[in-house]
């Protein structure tokens, strides 16, 4: 073919070769023949300049796919291409260009493999026909990188810097020699859907995909996820980067829980023994497990309000004990008070129900008695109702006791029924039981009695005894 296209003939490429032809005999040439149309060989030559190889999507970082366009035709230099030649330069930075042979085949595809992730490698294709070689394509530059592997769990627990709030975090997964670029952080909701949170937990913000880590408050998530006090709070994650979207991360078997402010499940009480006109004492049971807004949180205090009596509510102590002493009262006023626990978080759980007292007391100690004789030879004791502290008298009554020539003081109550005798406030005793058992008084001895007073609150003192009345 280089004959055609030399300084004799001066053919170009895709010319049409024309050819006349004459025959001779012994007497001579005879006449040229016609010149061959135009559908005859043409001048054929090496193949033309590729285009580079281009890279497959479907590369990895371990192995690479090229692809390149096929020659036909005049590219082809109107000849069969016999196979394609890929040039690399394995990957060697200090190489300038793809020098090496790496596949010669009558393929348009090769798959280029165990190459490392992140390395450069430089790649060249040029095709073969019967003529020769035709030149280099420029160099494709391939990195080869993929999408990120699978996020191993994610790590779901309370942040030591503000237990209040809950910090997710996780490990830094494959990259496949491509920078990650962001995560999806998602949150399980109680319907078993999921949410992303992207106030606090944004995985596109580049300080949280710097850390991998987030820190949500805990009113946060249980607005979003809507789960009950103490269920697990569950996170997947994945991770993008510019090949493409790893796989989610499993969803975390352990860690921390949902919290909340206690609830109200105390029962509160008024200590009644404690109580008397100028003091009350507000007890109430603690709360445990759960109701203290999950069961591993811990109250800091429990706080006490109490309505004055005027109705104006107003806070009376915080405490961490399970009661509250309030003096300084009027006797015969009602009292209200009500107590909510706080735990870490900043709002205080509900307040109990309202509980109320009257204050109120036994009733003052009896003056002495009253003792002389009356007509019929009888010893009348009589007594004035003391003070009732607020609670009657009235249903409850006396305690009566006489004096015995031992000088202590007994009750029969066949002889003076203080109850009994509630209303009059006096008994009439024939004097023979004086002398009986078991006063066994003398003659001339000083007939005494002491008197004790009750209401619902319980029983006074005892009077003092009297010291002049009736004698025996």
């Amino acid at each position: 073919m280089d004959t055609f296209t030399d300084i004799t003939f001066g053919y170009l490429f895709d010319d049409v070769v024309y050819v006349r032809v004459k025959a001779t005999n012994s007497y001579g040439y005879g006449e040229l023949s016609d010149p061959c149309d135009d559908t005859g060989a043409r001048v054929r030559v090496i193949p033309i300049k590729m285009l580079a190889p281009t890279e497959s999507l479907l590369s990895t970082d371990t192995e690479i796919i090229l692809s390149w366009i096929p020659l036909t035709g005049v590219d082809a230099g109107n000849s069969d291409i016999i196979a394609y030649s890929l040039y690399w330069d394995e990957g060697i930075d200090t190489k300038t260009e793809a020098d090496v042979p790496l596949y010669d085949a009558n393929v348009n595809q090769f798959t280029v493999m165990s190459v490392t992730g992140g390395v450069t490698y430089r790649f060249r294709v040029r095709a073969r026909n019967i003529y020769g070689n035709g030149p280099f394509s420029d160099e494709t530059i391939v990195i080869p990188d993929d999408a990120p592997g699978k996020t191993d769990i994610a790590t779901v627990a309370l942040a030591v810097s503000d237990t209040t709030s809950v910090q997710i975090s996780w490990p830094l997964p494959n990259e496949h020699s491509a920078t990650i670029t962001k995560y999806d952080i998602y949150f399980e909701k109680s319907n078993g859907d999921f949410e992303m949170e992207l106030t606090a937990c944004d995985g596109s913000d580049s300080t949280i995909v710097s850390a991998r880590t987030c820190i949500v408050p805990m009113s946060t998530i249980r607005s979003l996820t809507l789960l009950p006090r103490d269920s697990l709070i569950r996170v997947k994650v994945r991770a993008f980067n510019a090949r493409g979207t790893g796989q989610f991360s499993e969803l975390n078997t352990l860690g921390a829980t949902i919290e909340t402010i206690p609830t109200n499940l105390m029962v509160v009480t008024i200590d009644v023994p404690s109580t008397s006109n100028e003091q009350t004492t507000v007890t109430w049971t603690a709360l445990t497990g759960s109701a203290r807004g999950g069961s591993t949180v811990a109250i800091v205090s429990y706080e006490v309000y109490w309505d004055q009596s005027t109705g104006v509510w107003e806070s009376l102590t915080s405490t961490t004990d399970l009661f509250a002493l309030k003096t300084g009262l009027t006797g015969g006023t009602t009292y209200s008070f009500k107590v909510r626990a706080t735990n870490k978080y900043p709002d205080a759980g509900a307040f109990t129900e309202v509980v109320t007292i009257q204050t109120s007391q036994a009733p003052a100690v009896p003056t002495p008695p009253t003792v002389e004789i009356v007509a019929g030879g009888y010893v009348k004791i009589s007594w004035d109702a003391p003070f009732e502290n607020y609670r009657p008298i009235l249903g409850y009554g006396y305690q009566v006791l006489i004096g015995t020539n031992a000088g202590t003081f007994v009750e029969k109550k066949t002889l003076c029924d203080g109850v009994a005798q509630e209303a009059v406030r006096y008994c009439l005793i024939d004097m023979h039981e004086l002398r009986a058992s078991p006063f066994l008084l003398a003659y001339g001895d000083l007939v005494q009695a002491k008197v004790l007073a009750a209401n619902v609150r319980g029983w006074s003192a005892a009077s003092p005894a009297n010291t002049a009345g009736a004698l025996v």
